[in-house]
């Protein structure tokens, strides 16, 4: 029997917003996304020379359709473009994804060479299936900018697939529905009923316009934001404007890094259906975990009390965590595993979570990461019908859920993970 949703979803789209992703540099200006007259139409982008009408070639792609198409919240990419006006937006549906990509040519750096070495391997691996391609090129035009991330996401969604134990038969084809006689979500996308949507913009004043029509906030940072009218309708939502924060993310690995981190949260909070905000540990944690295995030179977040732009380059973390530890000084696990606002996270609080989740996934038996996380998500009965579940609800579930999968308590985490990081750190940092 399915909750009534009045109210839930009010509630649990003010919070995803306030979780959407921020980087440590000065304060964002005011914006005028929303409010300029509305411009003239930008002319349709060119179609995908690489794969084109061309079945075979597109399911090589990954990809299942071009736009027009449903986006969501009953608005579509015909919609999205008359409200951006004179942005030529490509827009691809894959097998668990809607992207929008307004992001231009890309020119390869001569100077980093991790950079080039990662696009060289990444547009063989495109050349192979899309002959068209030419992996030496020294300029990304959009339509292989969007190639590479519909790889990339696609790539993150069987990452994690994998690490929970998953595949798309695990899930019910729509909401209402049990697999197997278990609760598994709501619909057949890890559990929502919707594919994510990544909306990939370079003016600020673009995803403020887009915020301020369709969530009602007009925001010009990075925005993750569930979009839900009711459980049919439910869509978690990620958009990005590179030019944000003075351009940060127009370099190809800060804004892989950053869309990888945002899509964790998305993937990890729609397991089993977005029904309540996860302990910021679990979340933000598997977030720098997974993105920093692109490149731990790039530091996200979702909220921090620091405000230093510094910290941005603050990205060598093992050897920090190692003194720290090395010295007893650190929150434990019962403190920063029971922390659910993501405002009170410091710089500190972040390279413990991740330290914590490296640890578990360091294990070999990362199986029981997968059952932690199946017993913790999903819906909580004791949660009063139409509303969410309190922190309360959620902690004491979490706690339960990790006591099962790994057999120990918060104080027994503690020791296991210092004496990990005393010998797995002292290694690295070397």
């Amino acid at each position: 029997m399915r909750p009534a949703v009045p109210g839930l979803f009010a509630a649990a789209c003010a919070l995803l917003l306030a979780l959407a992703a921020a980087t440590p540099l000065p304060a964002q200006h005011p914006g005028t996304g929303g409010s300029r007259p509305r411009r003239e139409q930008a002319e349709p982008p060119p179609p995908d020379p690489y794969a084109g009408d061309d079945a075979e070639a597109k399911a090589r792609a990954g990809i299942v359709r071009y736009g027009p198409f449903p986006f969501a919240d009953r608005h579509g990419t015909s919609k999205i473009e008359e409200v951006l006006g004179d942005v030529p937006i490509r827009w691809v549906e894959t097998a668990h994804f809607k992207i929008g990509s307004a992001l231009g040519p890309y020119r390869i750096p001569v100077t980093d060479k991790k950079q080039r070495a990662r696009l060289r391997a990444e547009l063989a691996e495109l050349a192979e299936i899309l002959p068209g391609i030419d992996p030496k090129t020294q300029v990304i035009d959009p339509w292989l900018r969007l190639h590479l991330f519909v790889r990339r996401l696609e790539q993150q969604y069987a990452d994690t697939c994998e690490l929970l134990g998953v595949t798309d038969e695990d899930f019910p084809s729509g909401p209402g529905q049990l697999v197997a006689g278990r609760y598994m979500g709501e619909g057949p996308y890890l559990g929502m009923p919707n594919k994510f949507a990544v909306l990939l913009l370079e003016k600020e004043s673009d995803l403020g316009r887009y915020t301020l029509r369709f969530i009602g906030r007009q925001r010009q940072t990075t925005t993750r934001h569930l979009f839900a009218r009711d459980i049919e309708s439910a869509t978690l939502f990620l958009g990005v404007a590179t030019e944000a924060f003075d351009g940060f993310y127009s370099d190809d690995t800060r804004l892989y890094c950053h869309v990888a981190f945002n899509t964790a949260h998305n993937l990890l909070h729609g397991y089993k259906f977005f029904w309540y905000g996860l302990p910021c540990w679990v979340a933000e944690g598997f977030a720098h975990w997974y993105s920093r295995q692109i490149s731990v030179e790039n530091n996200n977040w979702s909220g921090i009390v620091e405000t230093s732009p510094g910290l941005r380059n603050e990205w060598n973390w093992v050897p920090k965590i190692y003194a720290r530890v090395k010295q007893d000084y650190y929150p434990s696990a019962a403190e920063l595993c029971t922390i659910t606002d993501y405002q009170r996270l410091h710089f500190s609080d972040h390279m413990m979570i991740w330290s914590r989740i490296e640890y578990l996934l360091s294990q070999e038996d990362r199986a029981r990461f997968a059952a932690f996380l199946d017993a913790l998500e999903g819906r909580i009965e004791e949660a009063p019908p139409g509303t969410i579940p309190t922190a309360e609800m959620v902690l004491a579930r979490q706690e339960e859920a990790f006591t099962r999968a790994y057999g120990m308590d918060w104080a027994e985490f503690d020791r296991r993970w210092r004496a990990w990081v005393l010998k797995e750190f002292k290694r690295r940092k070397r």
